[in-house]
């Protein structure tokens, strides 16, 4: 007979190894509260009543803590670190401030008016919080994280803001809201200028692509800012250079600054001339991060003059940008003028940069020789920044010169090419030995910080050799790989390529190719051949997580012709064993070519068994008041097998449907 260990006889080392396999608010919501000496050792490993990140706990964990940390003093009174919210899990924002809603109406509101309604007692007690009548739900919260995944109205808003991010022991916020919220723009800033008068990191996100988050100075004056007297972290996506003017002007002590602007970047007009001279600027600022900018012609002056402001602090300048200039190409930035513009900064040791120039004609050897002869300068060989590689290219997808420096340290910018690498040329090519490098060597600083690498396509054109070799350096792992692809050539270009398994994220971008005279079939063919390829097999195999554009299926018959032959070779756990999700992106509306989605959802859940997937999501394009016949949601299913229980959440919003699987397998014990 096996003898059972009681839980008394376990040791602290063991303890450490069974927590080490699990996160903590799991571990703290499966062993708290069993007896002291767990108890003590959850407060020193853990941070029991201390720190808790629900971004990844299932619906019945986050359920218990989103409670827990509410009703229970010893959360509420000594949290100091909260991280909440994920794409693929239910609203946890928003289940969270019901919950502090509840707390204070029950505390504060109801009391004082029995009478109102719970709308009425809603405002009343919204108000009273941003009086500061009452006091914050977590008095000692230092830092709060926020994944917003839905949408959210002002109420919820503005419970977060002035109910659980009001304390004045918070240092941090970040918060990376969802689409369509920057109309919440004011109430942020006045949040952040008004409230939080000791943080120190602010992050203000959402997708690029779209409109950023607006400041008019104008609202400042009727809002009557005050300086920001603590502020020295921020990194935001703002909507136009105004709006930087004036978080300038009320941010004197900041220090670091990484900021998108979405709006391209002109000559200013009256009024930005105007703001920019007569505005204070921070006098320690060190560290200056532009993303994603589009400059548009002599646009390039008011980045510059915004530079300048700068000439005596500014340590480290990081510049990703587009610049378009239609009739004076003169303008085009190159290493001249960059080494000119460097050169004001009295202090400046870091510099980095990528820079998309549009050309209107097809870039020759010529000039590309010309952009890289002026990267070939003392200033750059052996200047303020020692020996400064500089990689330029032709891409000719889109008609850009690209100038990247190297090691490439851009990690949340897409990294744009085309797969003809025999065009590519480094400054420093006639300093090295051009044989005594491969060129996936030469390459290794370009994949460094690359997260993601778009691979751009002409019509009917085939991966190279060149290109295959030069992703085998190792600084390629663990990245994303997007392919732009047009007319169902993936067959052609995948089947073969082994070196692709450097990528474990795979997004397919038109890669569903539904123009009538192609029927669909070239897509089905990737699909359903050459299956037993070792090469194919091999990138597969690696891949942990796959989006699907589906944009192209338009109506209910193309979305029933491919549905079977995509989710029949997907659900395979032996091709993909490592997949753990998939993601369906802008897909069109339900009413018509995803009328069939409890299909997809069935075949999913029906051969649970055949697949490793833990996160699925279908992303609409429109926002409709019913997705389905599904309402509005969340639950969970559940399924028992003989050796595992798979609990299933389903969420359903109103422009997606998300499921998280979780597998718990059950351990039998032998005896003899």
């Amino acid at each position: 007979m096996i003898n059972n260990m009681k839980l008394e006889d376990i040791s602290n080392e063991l303890f450490l190894c069974i927590w080490d396999q699990s996160s903590m608010a799991d571990t703290i919501y499966s062993f708290s509260n069993l007896n002291t000496r767990i108890d003590c050792m959850l407060l020193k490993f853990c941070c029991l009543y201390n720190k808790l990140d629900l971004r990844y706990c299932s619906l019945s964990i986050f359920r218990y803590f989103s409670h827990q940390i509410i009703m229970k003093d010893e959360w509420r009174l000594n949290l100091t670190v909260l991280k909440i919210g994920n794409s693929y899990r239910c609203s946890q924002v928003i289940s969270l401030a019901d919950e502090v809603i509840k707390f204070f109406m029950k505390n504060y509101s109801i009391r004082k008016d029995n009478q109102n309604n719970n709308s009425s007692n809603l405002l009343h007690m919204i108000n009273l919080l941003k009086k500061k009548n009452v006091e914050p739900i977590f008095p000692q919260l230092n830092t709060l994280i926020v994944y917003q995944s839905i949408t959210m109205n002002e109420n919820y808003r503005d419970i977060f803001l002035y109910g659980i991010a009001c304390g004045s022991t918070l240092r941090t916020l970040n918060w990376r809201a969802c689409s369509y919220q920057t109309h919440h723009s004011e109430s942020f800033f006045d949040w952040l200028f008004q409230c939080s008068i000791n943080l120190h990191k602010y992050q203000l996100l959402h997708t690029l692509g779209e409109s950023g988050f607006e400041l008019s100075y104008h609202h400042t004056l009727i809002s009557s800012y005050q300086f920001h007297p603590s502020l020295i972290f921020l990194k935001i996506n703002i909507l136009n250079l105004s709006t930087l003017f004036v978080l300038l002007h009320y941010l004197p002590k900041l220090e670091w600054l990484d900021v998108h602007i979405s709006n391209p970047i002109e000559v200013e007009n009256d009024f930005n001339a105007h703001l920019s001279k007569t505005i204070d600027y921070p006098i320690k600022l060190h560290t200056l991060k532009f993303r994603a900018l589009n400059i548009q012609g002599r646009g390039c002056y008011e980045l510059e003059n915004l530079l300048l402001k700068f000439v005596q602090s500014l340590e480290s300048l990081s510049i990703s940008m587009y610049h378009r200039c239609d009739n004076e190409p003169d303008l085009n930035y190159n290493g001249y003028s960059l080494s000119i513009l460097c050169q004001n900064f009295l202090h400046l040791r870091s510099f980095h940069f990528v820079l998309q120039i549009q050309m209107f004609e097809k870039a020759d050897e010529n000039i590309i020789n010309n952009f890289v002869n002026t990267f070939s300068t003392p200033f750059w060989l052996n200047g303020p920044f020692g020996c400064k590689r500089v990689c330029v290219d032709f891409e000719q997808i889109y008609g850009w010169i690209q100038m990247f420096s190297l090691p490439f340290t851009f990690n949340d910018t897409t990294l744009t090419r085309s797969i003809d690498l025999t065009n590519i040329q480094f400054n420093t090519d006639l300093e090295e030995n051009q044989t005594s490098k491969h060129l996936s060597q030469k390459l290794e600083t370009l994949w460094f910080e690359m997260d993601r690498l778009l691979l751009s396509f002409d019509k009917n054109q085939i991966l190279s050799s060149v290109f295959i070799q030069a992703l085998r350096c190792p600084s390629s792992q663990g990245k994303t790989l997007v392919l732009s692809q047009k007319r169902g050539i993936m067959s052609e270009n995948i089947v073969n390529q082994i070196q692709l398994t450097h990528f474990n994220m795979l997004v397919l971008v038109d890669s569903i190719d539904t123009n009538i005279n192609y029927n669909l079939q070239e897509f089905k063919y990737w699909l359903t051949n050459d299956t037993n390829n070792l090469c194919l097999c091999s990138v597969l195999r690696r891949l942990e997580r796959l989006h699907v554009d589906c944009s192209s299926l338009i109506n209910r018959q193309m979305n029933e012709e491919i549905y079977h032959s995509f989710l029949s070779y997907i659900i395979d756990k032996d091709r993909f064993p490592q997949l753990k999700c998939l993601r369906l992106r802008s897909c069109k509306n339900i009413a018509s070519s995803w009328e069939n989605i409890d299909q997809w959802i069935s075949f999913i859940l029906t051969h649970i068994n055949e697949h490793q997937l833990t996160c699925v999501r279908f992303d609409f394009i429109e926002q409709e008041k019913k997705t389905t016949e599904m309402n509005i949601c969340n639950q969970i299913m559940r399924i028992v097998q003989l050796s595992s229980i798979i609990d299933i959440h389903q969420f359903v919003h109103d422009n997606h449907i998300a499921l998280w699987i979780e597998r718990r397998y059950k351990h039998f014990s032998l005896t003899k």
